[in-house]
């Protein structure tokens, strides 16, 4: 079973293993197709749930279908000698209790994210989903069906307009009285605004004159607009709290009989916007209004402990705040019953906290975090598209941090790759040829796989949240791939720090240098091991262990297999170790972002089609303007021209910091003779 297949079967299984057995809605023949339909998005068991509630309905219901000689067959299944993770398995009940298959095939679902993430990353390059998603991220959408997005930390967006009024249907402000807009931006409950864009121009700043002011909905009123457009703009928000109601600012304008009551969007962040009629500001048009916000709030797991229930959750104790820790973040999104995956609930559905995830896992992984970067951390600034599957959202998240998720004994851990993992390792982490069994096979490095450079692509604070490039390009390296340039590009929708990006892909680069897998099997004292441990290989015929001339050799387990004889199959990768500077070294160059407006002395606005960038010595700034603004050279601030001659050029003067028209002599420029 592939990688990607195992998360989708883990996360189904967390949550159906602690429902109570029940006929005809939770027994083994539902449960098994249910796994059918969740697997290949099937629904097969309609035809049953529900139909049967005892031995003599169901006797009389399986009548109607064919036998299971016959059915496996037409669904694609055959019959295997040695089932592995997610095969079906029937045993007669008089000769293995329940509890001991259900045992072994958790002992078998050991789950790590690791070559997921690798063949994710294939697929996002082919299909640079993340890349439209960011385009997307900072535009209006129009619809009343849009899935909505997840933000945590603090990212600028667009939202969708659910609803769009005006006096007289134009939507041509040139012409109308007023606009109102209702924008739906994202789950709630949010942190706060922080600024507001129409089209690329801050029009609200909270640090330059910006106010919330309570409403008596359950929202905030936006105060302190730029003086230009104050005069002609009435907001709300609405953070997307259980309790908020209608905006009764929108019922006043549009009648309560359209925006009625029930309009509450409880549970959903929206702002509502009445634009009022003036062509001078809004061109005729209506303009694309962006948002810069912190996003949903969410508890700090360091708080949790094992046991907690729903008190906690009801407690209030929510914080939201640029830069989330990629722990809390994947809590939140993993606990979620709105657009998560609900875990932490017993067959009840109550909350408790340790049900379904190893706290003290997430807990370790929000220090590791935190210590990343010499301290800098690894944060999440970014959205989740809610349509997008479930293990697609849970790689974006681990890929801001190097994170592992693991399925272990019914429970989530979640594991930071990090320097030095294999200082400390216990000794039955070390393999020998006492403890191997067999021969070892090593899977050499493959070449198509090797990278000399890498690209980064996110959305940058500095260049008001427009794409940006980040470049890790290693010379060394690419020496010794006789001068090709071997590259991937990777989109980020979850990091807004360049310097974070450069971290997780030059790591990319260096470490697709030396990877390769090593198989064997070992003694049944492998099974203290579990997916995502560090082991040691000792070995003489590869040079491998303590002694002189040889190397110490560590590898992180990816799979780990119960054999009939008791024996353990590893499955293992490199470990590429060291100090954070490891990833850093040998030899790369940094190409940062490759944006004008980055540049101090450039401003650039609401761009078009065949500008071009112009000096403002009022501003002391390059700024872009059409093409026709400029037909001399004249126009031009840093040029003086004075009655021009034939034959004349342009010569730079310091003294002035000029460029004027001078005479040019033969052999003379200037006074000088050359």
């Amino acid at each position: 079973m592939r990688s990607e297949d195992q998360m989708k079967l883990g996360l189904w299984l967390a949550t159906k293993q602690w429902q109570p057995w029940a006929r005809g809605t939770n027994d083994c023949c539902t449960l098994f197709m249910e796994y059918h339909d969740h697997m290949f998005g099937t629904d097969t068991v309609k035809s049953i749930y529900g139909k049967y509630n005892d031995l003599r309905s169901g006797i009389r219901l399986r009548k109607e279908f064919p036998t299971t000689d016959v059915w496996f067959p037409e669904h694609g299944y055959h019959s295997v000698l040695k089932p592995q993770t997610g095969d079906i398995v029937m045993v007669e009940q008089r000769w293995f209790p329940s509890s001991y298959i259900i045992a072994k095939f958790f002992i078998q679902l050991a789950v790590t994210l690791y070559s997921y993430n690798q063949q994710r990353k294939a697929q996002k390059k082919a299909e640079r989903q993340a890349r439209a998603a960011r385009s997307n991220v900072l535009i209006n959408k129009q619809s009343n069906n849009d899935p909505i997005y997840v933000l945590y930390g603090r990212q600028r967006m667009g939202g969708t307009r659910v609803y769009v009024d005006t006096s007289n249907g134009s939507g041509d402000l040139s012409a109308t009285t007023k606009l109102n807009m209702v924008i739906v931006m994202c789950e709630g409950e949010m942190g706060t605004v922080k600024q507001v864009y129409f089209n690329d121009t801050i029009v609200w700043d909270d640090s330059n004159g910006g106010t919330l002011s309570a409403n008596s909905s359950g929202g905030y009123t936006l105060g302190g607009w730029i003086s230009k457009y104050a005069p002609t703009i009435t907001s709300n928000w609405y953070p997307g709290t259980d309790t908020q109601t209608a905006d009764t600012s929108l019922q006043g304008s549009v009648g309560s009989s359209v925006w009625t009551s029930a309009h509450r969007l409880q549970g959903v962040s929206y702002f509502t916007m009445l634009l009022e009629a003036d062509g001078e500001k809004y061109g005729g048009q209506l303009p694309t209004v962006t948002f810069v916000l912190e996003g949903k709030k969410i508890l700090d797991i360091s708080t949790l402990v094992d046991g907690d229930t729903d008190a906690t959750l009801n407690s209030g104790n929510y914080t939201s705040s640029q830069n989330q820790s990629p722990a809390d973040v994947l809590y939140d999104y993993l606990i979620s019953e709105v657009f998560g995956k609900g875990l932490e609930r017993d067959e009840n559905g109550a909350y408790i906290a340790g049900k379904h995830v190893n706290l003290a896992s997430f807990k370790q992984a929000r220090l590791d975090c935190a210590a990343a970067r010499s301290g800098s951390g690894y944060n999440i600034n970014g959205f989740l598209q809610t349509e997008k599957q479930l293990f697609d959202n849970v790689g974006e998240i681990l890929e801001t941090c190097n994170g592992i998720l693991l399925f272990v004994d019914g429970k989530y851990e979640f594991r930071i790759k990090k320097p030095n993992e294999e200082v400390g390792i216990p000794t039955s982490a070390i393999f020998t040829k006492d403890t191997i069994v067999g021969i070892i096979e090593l899977g050499l490095p493959d070449k198509a796989r090797k990278l000399n450079k890498a690209t980064g692509v996110f959305n940058n604070p500095d260049t008001k949240y427009n794409d940006d490039v980040i470049i890790y390009d290693n010379a060394t390296f690419r020496v010794a791939d006789n001068g090709s340039v071997l590259e991937t590009n990777e989109d980020y929708t979850m990091i807004t720090d360049s310097a974070q990006i450069l971290d997780l892909i030059a790591q990319t680069v260096n470490i697709s240098r030396d990877e390769y897998t090593i198989k064997f099997t070992a003694a049944h004292t492998a099974l203290l091991l579990r997916s995502g441990d560090i082991i040691e290989v000792r070995h003489d015929e590869f040079g491998w262990g303590t002694g002189a001339g040889q190397s110490q050799k560590f590898f992180r387990v990816q799979e780990l297999k119960l054999t009939e004889d008791n024996t353990v199959d590893i499955t293992a990768i490199t470990l590429n170790s060291g100090t954070q500077a490891h990833f850093m070294a040998q030899g790369g160059d940094v190409q940062a972002s490759i944006n004008l407006d980055r540049l101090s002395d450039v401003t650039v606005t609401s761009v078009q089609d065949n500008q071009v960038l112009k000096y403002d010595a009022s501003q002391s700034q390059w700024v872009n303007v059409a093409t026709g603004a400029i037909t001399s050279l004249d126009q031009l601030s840093d040029v003086v021209i004075t009655s021009v001659s034939d034959g004349q050029s342009l010569q730079y003067d310091n003294a002035s910091g000029n460029w004027v028209n001078r005479d040019i002599t033969a052999n003379s420029i200037d006074g000088g003779t050359y």
